[in-house]
């Protein structure tokens, strides 16, 4: 309460205030269409005090400028709401407009979607979420053995991941601060960034469960080889 307290007299004060203006709009609930438009109209308020010039001569090095930041973190939480309304088309604008203004990507903003042009940009990281977003975008391209080839690599470098998009983990309902490369707790992380682009193809789940099996069994064949 006493946040919210704060943030209405910042409002009062200063009715650019991005960050107590977002702080507001998360706290009032309602239909998610009301905090869009609320984010976007907070977004533009960001973009008409800056004004055009400022982002030409900035861009690039955006981040590095403490006052863009409450710009950036209440267009990233437009972005975020748009992914999870379904507006996957106008989330990944958004995702690539930041990522231009910022290339560093100190809000980690290329983990939230796994659109084929930021894979391309962004393709060698060796994050759960980047190789498991590429076997999703294989298998949506129709391209079936591109897809079980960038299996490998990702259930190397993350095998907790598999097991919560097939159903066989369930994940826990509080996430974790920071989280380990590798581990579980990225896992977890990955789940809340691409979990839900998996969920909306059923046929790409069902198409993985059926590797799931087949690629254990292989592991443990193998296993025994090396044996």
């Amino acid at each position: 309460m006493m946040g919210i307290a704060f943030a209405l007299r910042a409002v009062r004060l200063n009715p650019a205030c991005l960050d107590a203006r977002v702080l507001l709009a998360l706290a009032a609930g309602g239909p998610a269409s009301e905090l869009i438009e609320e984010l976007e109209t907070i977004v533009a308020v960001g973009e008409a005090d800056f004004g055009p010039e400022f982002f030409k001569q900035n861009r690039g090095e955006f981040w590095g400028l403490m006052e863009t930041r409450p710009y950036m973190r209440a267009r990233h939480n437009l972005a975020h709401e748009l992914y999870k309304a379904g507006r996957i088309a106008e989330a990944i604008h958004h995702f690539e407009e930041m990522l231009q203004l910022n290339p560093s990507d100190n809000q980690g903003l290329r983990y939230f979607n796994g659109a084929r042009r930021l894979l391309q940009t962004y393709g060698d990281e060796p994050f759960a979420m980047f190789l498991w977003a590429r076997v999703l975008e294989r298998y949506l391209s129709g391209d079936l053995m591109g897809a079980v080839e960038a299996l490998q690599p990702a259930r190397r470098q993350n095998p907790h991941v598999e097991p919560f998009l097939v159903g066989k983990a369930k994940l826990p309902k509080n996430r974790p601060d920071y989280y380990g490369i590798g581990d579980v707790t990225e896992a977890m992380t990955c789940m809340d960034a691409i979990g839900p682009a998996w969920k909306k193809h059923r046929e790409a789940v069902q198409w993985l469960k059926k590797e799931h099996g087949s690629g254990h069994l292989f592991a443990k064949e193998k296993s025994k080889v090396i044996h």
